[in-house]
């Protein structure tokens, strides 16, 4: 049998264990089951009760919070337009307030930044050997969303997202031309990723 009281409480479903009275049921409770403090009126008090439920309901954990996606920068020696690339992606993606993780490998490892290109780096605030080089590996692919591609890379590498970037000219002999094109492109993938969001 079901008392005054239990008519008076909402159905919340799998909701927060609060129950609140009906509204438009007058007199359906005993006075004593709610004591409304002393310096709330009854809105005040009930509206500071959804409040609460608010609080109740929100839940961190569960939070649509992705993680940053993995763009793999390669070429031949993984110190010249790998390396470069990549700092320039850094460099951009920091200006764009984009959270992204960019990292690079080299098919074959040797150290292939001549001085003069060095100088023209480090001008624009870009050092390619901040970062030892690292020799490509199946987990380096396997790992990443996104392989950008400067040279044509081994047979056994299978990935869904494979940029081709290998028309881009020498950046030994056309800096500033090879730069260029790099900075446009990475400003493009940078837009995509962002929309991803």
């Amino acid at each position: 049998m079901m008392t005054c009281g239990d008519k008076a409480i909402s159905r919340l479903g799998n909701g927060p264990n609060i129950a609140y009275p009906m509204f438009g049921e007058r007199n359906m409770l005993p006075k004593s089951s709610i004591k409304y403090p002393l310096n709330l009126a009854r809105r005040e008090f009930i509206a500071a009760l959804f409040v609460v439920t608010a609080s109740v309901t929100f839940d961190p954990i569960h939070a649509n919070v992705r993680a940053p996606k993995k763009i793999l920068f390669i070429c031949q020696y993984g110190t010249a337009k790998s390396a470069i690339a990549r700092e320039f992606f850094r460099q951009r993606a920091r200006q764009r307030n984009i959270a992204v993780f960019a990292f690079s490998r080299g098919i074959t490892i040797e150290d292939h930044v001549p001085p003069q290109l060095r100088q023209s780096l480090a001008k624009d605030g870009i050092n390619p050997s901040i970062e030892l080089p690292q020799l490509l590996k199946p987990d380096d692919w396997g790992s990443a969303d996104i392989l950008v591609a400067f040279n044509q890379l081994p047979t056994d590498i299978r990935h869904p997202d494979i940029r081709d970037w290998t028309d881009l000219p020498s950046i030994i002999d056309e800096y500033k031309k090879t730069r260029s094109i790099m900075k446009k492109r990475i400003n493009a993938l940078l837009t995509e990723i962002k929309g991803w969001r």
